[in-house]
């Protein structure tokens, strides 16, 4: 059963399994209480909540925006403080530098949120139209700030829509990357693993 969830405004859920007791997240009498505000996008029209990732604990939520921004699209994390039943930034913004990369399509987060995968479908910027890539974000935790990781891990084809998914293993070392436009529609995955003595 689910013991705790985000939801998007596009009804996009993100599951995670019970911790144990006694928490604050729990199913209570059958119903789901909420944790904390309700967290509001940042654009008008961005389409925030069409992607949603939660860390292991429940404590730190991932939001996509994907439509934000010109269509540039970005991911804000979130990280709950139980004192004061509140949702906090993580910042920066995660986004895109080009128009339009749809940033925030989809998003994943390692076990403790160290690490964030966000996908882009719509990115040209490897200089083929529309090949899309996904790109990493590593927790600085000296300056309280998310910064890149590694490079954008990028499609081959017009219009494959590379980013379309993505998923991080639990430690964030191994990604998996859906490109689901991929050879007429067939789709493909592709996984990689992060060689942190080369940030690549």
């Amino acid at each position: 059963y689910l013991n705790l969830l985000v939801t998007g405004s596009d009804g996009a859920l993100a599951p995670l399994m019970p911790p144990p007791p006694p928490s604050p997240f729990h199913l209570v009498a059958k119903w789901y209480k909420q944790i904390g505000q309700e967290i509001v996008g940042g654009t008008a029209s961005g389409r925030s909540g069409h992607s949603v990732a939660l860390s292991a604990d429940g404590t730190i939520a991932a939001i996509g925006e994907y439509l934000a921004d010109s269509e540039r699209g970005k991911v804000r994390v979130f990280e709950y403080d139980a004192t004061n039943d509140h949702w906090n930034q993580r910042l920066p913004d995660l986004g895109a530098t080009s128009t339009p990369s749809r940033c925030g399509t989809s998003v994943a987060l390692n076990s403790d949120a160290s690490v964030v995968a966000v996908g882009c479908t719509r990115s040209t910027e490897n200089g083929v139209l529309e090949a899309g890539h996904a790109r990493l974000w590593k927790w600085d935790g000296a300056n309280s700030q998310y910064a890149r990781m590694g490079q954008d891990l990028q499609g081959e084809d017009a219009d494959e829509a590379m980013g379309s998914s993505v998923a991080l293993s639990a430690d964030g070392q191994i990604l998996a990357v859906g490109a689901y436009k991929y050879n007429g529609r067939r789709g493909r995955a592709c996984t990689f693993t992060y060689d942190a003595a080369n940030d690549h």
